[in-house]
């Protein structure tokens, strides 16, 4: 069958190789299309902000720390796994077990959290610019992002040899390719966003591609909007949208089930290419 998938990555690090590898291996094991065409534009890396270091703004603790050779973990997972064992040894629990966290944690539940995102506070602050910097250069320089991604989606389309054309986009690449399609319409087969936020940023009001105002501003169709309900980052399109000449549709998938994972594992999880493929019509 063939076709082309355009993939445009979220705010993490461009990862284009591996991206297409994992595209591809779930076209063929879970759609059985074995000769599709994947391109994932790095958009971050070629038009996305430059790196920043937050580490001025901190308090001096965090830049001695660092001068020490005080390593700290990668964010989040080590922040919990640390809460864990800090609340469990609070109350005189052995941090090996499995077990639910004894009675009496609430007392001091409190105090433990703030001292374990104390010291992690560099990685999970990190974390949380790392994304917020993304989404909101797109906002201010959303102009520069769309000219990269209309010349990709040409650049694919002009190697187009049949089969269905998608363009995808996890989290802020969901965003792009909503604003990109909408702004300048061009004909593929669908629109896939998955972890998205841009039901959020529309009721914002900060997605002026996109509105009700103006025929032309109509989100672009057709589009499915794919979200894990236990993402906190993702959100529903198709009441958000329900205005629009086509509005959306909306999916859901229920794994991954970990915090972390169900914004990041998307592009892992075969549910998503089952939909795809059930909205494309695709029986393997």
């Amino acid at each position: 069958m063939g076709g082309t998938f355009l993939y445009l990555h979220g705010t993490g690090a461009a990862s284009p190789e591996a991206d297409r590898t994992r595209i591809e291996r779930h076209l063929r094991d879970d759609l059985g299309i074995g000769d599709a065409h994947v391109v994932c534009p790095p958009w971050g890396a070629e038009v996305g902000p430059p790196d920043l270091d937050i580490l001025p703004a901190l308090p001096v603790s965090y830049a001695d720390a660092r001068r020490s050779g005080v390593e700290e973990g990668r964010g989040l997972p080590e922040a919990a796994a640390d809460f864990h064992a800090a609340s469990l040894a609070a109350v005189g629990a052995d941090p090996a077990l499995p077990a639910a966290l004894p009675p009496g944690l609430e007392a001091v539940g409190l105090r433990i959290l703030t001292d374990v995102l104390a010291r992690h506070r560099l990685s999970l602050t990190n974390g949380v610019v790392d994304f917020l910097r993304n989404v909101l250069f797109f906002l201010r320089e959303s102009d520069r992002v769309r000219a990269y991604v209309d010349e990709a989606i040409d650049e694919a389309r002009g190697g187009h040899r049949g089969g269905p054309f998608v363009v995808a986009g996890h989290s802020l690449g969901g965003v792009i390719a909503l604003e990109s399609l909408t702004a300048r319409p061009v004909d593929i087969d669908l629109l896939v966003t998955a972890g998205s936020q841009a039901p959020l940023l529309w009721l914002m009001g900060v997605m002026p591609g996109v509105g009700a105002e103006a025929p032309a501003r109509h989100p672009f169709a057709p589009w499915l909007n794919v979200l894990n309900p236990r993402d906190p980052l993702a959100f529903r399109a198709a009441e958000v949208f329900a205005w629009a000449e086509a509005p959306p549709e909306d999916e859901t998938i229920e794994e991954p089930r970990d915090l972390l994972a169900a914004h990041t594992g998307y592009l892992d999880e075969p549910e998503l290419y089952r939909i795809i493929g059930r909205r494309l019509g695709i029986v393997r």
